[in-house]
C-alpha cells in the first residue's frame, strides 16, 4: 500500500511539475504539490461545472492519495472514470487543450489503472468474499479483474467446503461455473451424495443410489458395497444370489469365480458333474468341462533337464517342465518346488497358492499342514489360514481335534483355529477310543475330549487304547489297564504284544502266554520268549507259533497243541499251511502236522496268493501247494505275490514278473516302482521312465534314457 502511494505520488508531482497554471484551476493543482488538500478540493469542486475534466482530473488525484483528510479510493476511482468518460467524447481539437494539463488518454488511462491497483490492495488485505465481490463489480476495466475472480472464488470455495453440505456445494457450482474450484466441489458433493446413502450401509440403499444417480462416479463404489454385503459370508448360495440378482455388474466373473472355486472345492470329477448340473448358467462352461476331463486323468511326475513337469496317461506333456521338484496329485492339487519355497498348481498347470512355503503336506481333507517362517500351520485349498503360523508342530491326521505345540508345550485345536485343550503338556498323542494320550513332568497320562484328566499322569510309557484297553509301564514292567484306569493286567511283564484274535501275548522272565482283554490268562506263560516272538507267535487265524528248548510248534486259542513242539524253526500260519525248518531244511505241513511238503528248501516263506517263496541254494523261485515248482529257482530275490506281480532280482538288476513266470518287465533297471494297476516307474542309470506292463511299451522316457 505504501509502495503504492509513493508511486501515485512521484506520478502527481511530475505532472504538475510541468504544467502551465491557467486560472484558479492552476491554483489547485500548485495546492495539491504544497499539500494543501483543502485548498485543492475547494479549487477542484468549484471547478468542476466549466472544467470538468480538469477539474475531476484532479480530486481524482486528490481522492488517491492515503495520507490526507479526503483520501477515499472509490471516490477517485468514480472521479476518473467520469473524466475518461468525458474526455473520450470530445473532439480530437478539444481533447488536446488539455495536453497543457498533461491530460491525455495516456495519462487518463495510467491514473486509472493506479487507482485500480490500489483498489485492489486494499481489497486484498484480510479479504473476504464481500470485498473481492464488491472490487469484481466496481472495477470491471482493472486489469487485476482476473486475479480478484480466482481469488474470489478460492474465499467462494473454501466457505462452501467449511460448510460441506450439498446444498453449498451446489450454489458454489451454480454461481461460479468457471472457477478451477468447480471440479474439487463437484467431487465433494459427489461424494458427499454418496455418503448420504452409504451412511445406512444397506443393499437397498446402494441400490437406490445407483437408480437415481446412474452416472455419479460413485456408482463402481456402491456396486462394490453390494457385492460386499450380499456375499458377507462368502457362501456358494450368497455369491449365486448376487449374480442372479444383478447380471450387469462387473463384479459379476468374480463372483462366478468364487461359485466355482467353492462349488468344486473337492476337485474331483464329481464335484464339476455336480457344479454343472446346479449351475447350468455358469458362463465359463468351456473351462469347467476342461476341468472336469482333466480331473478323469491320472498325472505322473516327468523330468527334463532337472525340471519337472506332469504327464497324462498317453505320455503327452500337460504341466510343462519348470518346477525343480513335484509330488503326485492329492485331491486336486499337486505340491510342487520353486526355489527353495513349495506352491500348489491344479491339474490345468494353474497357480493356486503361490511358492512361499518352506514345508507342507499333501492336501488331505481340504487342508495342508505348511511351514512358513519356520513355524507351522494350516491352510485350505484357497490359501486362507486356517490354523495360524505360530506352532511347531501339527498332526491333522485325526478327525476332529488334533495335537499341537508350541515352544515345547502341546495341546488340541479343532479346525476353527480354537484352542479346545490348552497348551499345557510336555507332548500329546491324537484322541483313540475317545482318549488322548499326555505327558506331563515325565510322566504319561490320559485326557478326555474336554481337556479333563482320565487317568492321571504316573506312568513311565502309554499306548493308545484299542477296544477298552491300553498298555502302560511303571519301574520297567508292562501292563494293562481299562479306560477308568483300572488294572486289567497286572503291571508285572516284561514285554506285551498287540490284540490278535482277542488274545494278547504277554511276557515275563522270558516266558510268554496270552491273556484275553478282561486280563485272564488264557494260556499260561511257558513258552520261551525269543527276539522274534512278537511277530511269529502273535495270533493269526486262531493259530499261533510257540517255541520251547529251540523246538518250534504250533498252538490254537485255547492253548492245544495243533503241531508238536519239534521242529527247528517255523512260520506263521498261512493260507492252511506251515512252513516249519527240520534237519536243516525247510517244508510245510498242515493243522494236522501232515507233511504238505517235503523238507528240501533251504527257505520258505509264507504263503501268498496261494503260492509260497521258496530259496535253495541262493536261488528264489516259488512253489504252490503242493510244493511243486510254480517258478523255478532262477532268481537271486524276489517279493512276495500281490495282484498277481512280484518284483524280482536277477544279475543285480529288478525286472517284473507274472504268476505265469512271464517277463512284464525286463531286468534292466536299478529301481522300480508302482504307480499304478499296469503302470511302473522304472529307473536306470538315475533316469526315469514309465512302462505299461499291460502292451509292454514305454509310456514315457527321460532324455538319455536308455
Amino acid at each position: 500500500m505504501k509502495r503504492l502511494t509513493r508511486i501515485f505520488c512521484l506520478f502527481f508531482l511530475l505532472i504538475i511539475a510541468g504544467k502551465v497554471y491557467s486560472s484558479n484551476l492552476n491554483d489547485g493543482f500548485k495546492a495539491l504539490k504544497e499539500y494543501d488538500y483543502f485548498k485543492a478540493k475547494k479549487i477542484f469542486e468549484s471547478h468542476l461545472l466549466k472544467q470538468f475534466i480538469g477539474a475531476g482530473y484532479g480530486l481524482s488525484m486528490l481522492y488517491s492519495i492515503s495520507n490526507n483528510p479526503f483520501y477515499n479510493i472509490d471516490s477517485a476511482h468514480i472521479q476518473i472514470i467520469r473524466v475518461k468518460s468525458a474526455y473520450d467524447k470530445l473532439p480530437e481539437k478539444q481533447q488536446k487543450k488539455w495536453i497543457k494539463y498533461q491530460i491525455d488518454s495516456k495519462s487518463i488511462l495510467y491514473l486509472s489503472a493506479q487507482i485500480d491497483s490500489m483498489a485492489y490492495v486494499i481489497a486484498n488485505t484480510e479479504p473476504t468474499l464481500e470485498k473481492i465481490e464488491k472490487f469484481i463489480t466496481e472495477y470491471q476495466g482493472s486489469k487485476e479483474i482476473a486475479e480478484a475472480a480466482k481469488l474470489r472464488n478460492k474465499l467462494a470455495y473454501d466457505i462452501a467446503y467449511s460448510e460441506n453440505t450439498l446444498q453449498a456445494y451446489s450454489k458454489f457450482i451454480s454461481k461460479y461455473p468457471d472457477a478451477e474450484e468447480v471440479k474439487l466441489a463437484r467431487e465433494r458433493y459427489e461424494e458427499l451424495l454418496f455418503n448420504s446413502f452409504s451412511n445406512k450401509n444397506a443393499v437397498e440403499a446402494y441400490e437406490l443410489f445407483i437408480q437415481a444417480y446412474p452416472t455419479s462416479p460413485y456408482v463402481p463404489r456402491a456396486k462394490d458395497s453390494i457385492y460386499t454385503l450380499i456375499s458377507k459370508d462368502k457362501s456358494v448360495l450368497q455369491y449365486y444370489t448376487f449374480v442372479r440378482r444383478h447380471p450387469d455388474f462387473p463384479q459379476v466373473n468374480e463372483a462366478w469365480k468364487k461359485i466355482y472355486l467353492l462349488g468344486t472345492y473337492d476337485l474331483d470329477t464329481k464335484s464339476f458333474m455336480d457344479f454343472m448340473l446346479h449351475y447350468s448358467d455358469y458362463p465359463f462352461s468351456d473351462s469347467l468341462q476342461k476341468e472336469m476331463e482333466l480331473s478323469k486323468m491320472t498325472f505322473y511326475p516327468a523330468r527334463k533337464e532337472s525340471k519337472w513337469g506332469f504327464i497324462n496317461e498317453k505320455g503327452e506333456l500337460i504341466i510343462p517342465y519348470k518346477f525343480d521338484w513335484v509330488n503326485n496329485f492329492s485331491e486336486g492339487l499337486a505340491d510342487v518346488g520353486i526355489g527353495e519355497k513349495t506352491a500348489f498348481i491344479k491339474k490345468t498347470g494353474e497357480m493356486v497358492i503361490p511358492p512361499m512355503y518352506e514345508d507342507v503336506s499333501s492336501f488331505h481333507m481340504g487342508y495342508s499342514i505348511v511351514k512358513f517362517n519356520d513355524k507351522y500351520g494350516v491352510i485350505n485349498k484357497f490359501n486362507k489360514i486356517i490354523v495360524p503360523f505360530e506352532y511347531d508342530d501339527i498332526d491333522t491326521s485325526y478327525v476332529g481335534l488334533y495335537p499341537i505345540s508350541k515352544n515345547g508345550k502341546s495341546g488340541f485345536m479343532n479346525f476353527q483355529a480354537e484352542i479346545v485343550i490348552p497348551l499345557m503338556f510336555d507332548d500329546v498323542t491324537k484322541f483313540s477310543d475317545g482318549l488322548a494320550i499326555v505327558k506331563k513332568d515325565g510322566k504319561y497320562g490320559y485326557i478326555n475330549q474336554t481337556g479333563n484328566m482320565a487317568i492321571e499322569c504316573k506312568y513311565d510309557y502309554a499306548e493308545s487304547f484299542t477296544n477298552g484297553t491300553a498298555i502302560v509301564k511303571v519301574d520297567g514292567f508292562f501292563g494293562l489297564i481299562d479306560k477308568l484306569g483300572a488294572l486289567v493286567l497286572n503291571i508285572e511283564y516284561s514285554s506285551i504284544g498287540s490284540f490278535q484274535d482277542e488274545l494278547i501275548l504277554i511276557e515275563k522272565d522270558n516266558l510268554f502266554g496270552y491273556a484275553n482283554n478282561y486280563g485272564r490268562i488264557i494260556i499260561p506263560l511257558k513258552y520261551d520268549y525269543l527276539s522274534d516272538s512278537r511277530i511269529k507267535s502273535t495270533f493269526k487265524d486262531n493259530f499261533a507259533v510257540v517255541s520251547l528248548k529251540n523246538q518250534f510248534g504250533l498252538i490254537d486259542r485255547s492253548g492245544k497243541v495243533q503241531i508238536p513242539l519239534k521242529y527247528n524253526d517255523m512260520m506263521p500260519y498261512s493260507e492252511g499251511l506251515i512252513a516249519a525248518k527240520k534237519t536243516g531244511k525247510w517244508g510245510c505241513v498242515d493243522t494236522n502236522n501232515k507233511i504238505i511238503i517235503p523238507f528240501s528248501f533251504d527257505k520258505i516263506w509264507p504263503f501268498s496268493e496261494m503260492v509260497a517263496r521258496v530259496m535253495t541254494s541262493s536261488k528264489v523261485g516259488f512253489i504252490d501247494k503242493k510244493g511243486k515248482y510254480f517258478i523255478p529257482l532262477t532268481y537271486e530275490d524276489a517279493t512276495d505275490f500281490k495282484d498277481g506281480l512280484s518284483k524280482a532280482l536277477l544279475a543285480g538288476k529288478y525286472g517284473l514278473i507274472s504268476r505265469e513266470n512271464k517277463i512284464l518287465i525286463p531286468f534292466e533297471y536299478d529301481k522300480i516302482e508302482q504307480v499304478s494297476a499296469q503302470l511302473f516307474r522304472v529307473t536306470k542309470n538315475e533316469k526315469i521312465a514309465y512302462w505299461n506292463i499291460s502292451n509292454q511299451l514305454f509310456l514315457w522316457k527321460e532324455e538319455g534314457f536308455e
